[in-house]
């Protein structure tokens, strides 16, 4: 587990909705967390943004604490994307 950064991240509207876009490099492992600093999240959208070998390596999930993004991975050193939805 360790922190990490996005390599990108891109802010949208959606009416009252703020959404964050934030892509992360293919070196993203499962436990590693983002210090997101997004107040009010109240959905996490995570999908892989690489090449996939195997249905385990499609795999990515996460869980929220706060502002904080613990991205789960059916294989490690995966490009994942997050949208984040907040208000």
């Amino acid at each position: 587990m360790a922190a990490v950064t996005p390599t990108s991240i891109k802010s949208f509207s959606i009416g009252d909705l703020k959404g964050t876009l934030a892509a992360f490099a293919n070196t993203t492992d499962t436990n590693d967390t983002w210090a997101s600093g997004i107040p009010g999240i109240f959905a996490v959208i995570p999908y892989v943004n690489d090449s996939v070998t195997t249905q385990a390596s499609m795999g990515v999930g996460c869980t929220v604490s706060g502002s904080t993004v613990t991205i789960t991975l059916g294989e490690d050193n995966t490009a994942v994307n997050l949208i984040v939805l907040s208000r």
